[in-house]
C-alpha cells in the first residue's frame, strides 16, 4: 500500500540535516538624527583615520545645523496655501505650530528688496545669522524703510 501523500515531504530517516550558517558584516557609525543618536549601517560620511578615535564626548556632541533661509521657507508655505492646502494641514505636515506657519507668511510682506536680497544670497556664513525671529523685528518698521533699516544691521 502506498504511504498518504502528506508524508511525501517529510525527510526520510537518513536525510542528514546540517545548519547552514553565514557571517555577515557591515560598518555602522553613529550620528545625531533629529536630535537622536542613531546607529546606521554604511560607511560613515566623514572617514575617521587611526588616530582619531569615537568618545563618549564626540557622541554626545550635536553637529551644526544648517539654518535654511526663512524667505524661502516662507515662499514654500505660500506655494502650499495657493495649492489649497490648509494652514492647519502645513503645520501639522511639518510638525509646527499654524501661528509659526503665520509668522513665516507675514515674512513675505518685508520690502520687496529685503525678499530679493534674501533669494539670492549665496554666502552660507550669513544665512544663520537671519532667523525668521530677526527678520519678524524689521516688520515693527514702516514698510517704506524696511531696506534702509536692513542695510544699517547687515552691515554692522
Amino acid at each position: 500500500m502506498f504511504p498518504p501523500p502528506f508524508l511525501f515531504w517529510l525527510p526520510t530517516p537518513n536525510f542528514r540535516r546540517t545548519a547552514l550558517v553565514a557571517i555577515v558584516t557591515f560598518p555602522i557609525y553613529f550620528m545625531f538624527q533629529e536630535g537622536k543618536l542613531r546607529i546606521i549601517a554604511g560607511i560613515p560620511p566623514v572617514p575617521l583615520g587611526e588616530t582619531n578615535c569615537l568618545t563618549q564626548a564626540l557622541l554626545r556632541k550635536k553637529p551644526d545645523l544648517i539654518k535654511d533661509n526663512p524667505i524661502r521657507i516662507a515662499l514654500e508655505y505660500k506655494e502650499l496655501l495657493n495649492r489649497g492646502l490648509l494652514v492647519s494641514e502645513i503645520a501639522g505636515n511639518y510638525g509646527i505650530s499654524r501661528v509659526r506657519v503665520y509668522q513665516y507668511l507675514k515674512l513675505l510682506t518685508l520690502d520687496q528688496r529685503v525678499i530679493n536680497y534674501f533669494l539670492n544670497l549665496k554666502d552660507a556664513k550669513v544665512l544663520p545669522y537671519w532667523t525668521e525671529r530677526r527678520l519678524r523685528g524689521l516688520l515693527a518698521i514702516e514698510n517704506n524703510k524696511h531696506w534702509e533699516y536692513f542695510n544699517a544691521i547687515r552691515h554692522y
